[in-house]
């Protein structure tokens, strides 16, 4: 019987290590390309640029207002301070 119990562990230890190794290192051939609020997060030029950006696309007063879920500002306690022009 002990011979059937180590049939039968060494078959589910089998099995189990078929399904692990199936699931995993699926990746994407192409890079993502960044969303407008991780560039914005990334560094204070982009998140000027992003600014600019919603700042022209908002034309009229009858447009919807544009969500900012999502962007971090970054902060730098050396960085010298960014002029906005």
């Amino acid at each position: 019987m002990s011979q059937v119990l180590r049939l039968a562990a060494a078959a589910l230890t089998g099995l189990c290590v078929l399904c692990l190794t199936a699931c995993g290192g699926g990746s994407d051939s192409a890079p993502s390309t960044p969303t407008p609020e991780q560039l914005a997060s990334a560094s204070v030029p982009g998140l000027m640029t992003f600014t600019k950006d919603v700042i022209d696309t908002q034309t009229s007063e009858g447009s919807d207002p544009r969500s900012l879920d999502g962007i971090v500002p970054p902060v730098s306690d050396s960085a010298e301070p960014w002029v906005f022009q």
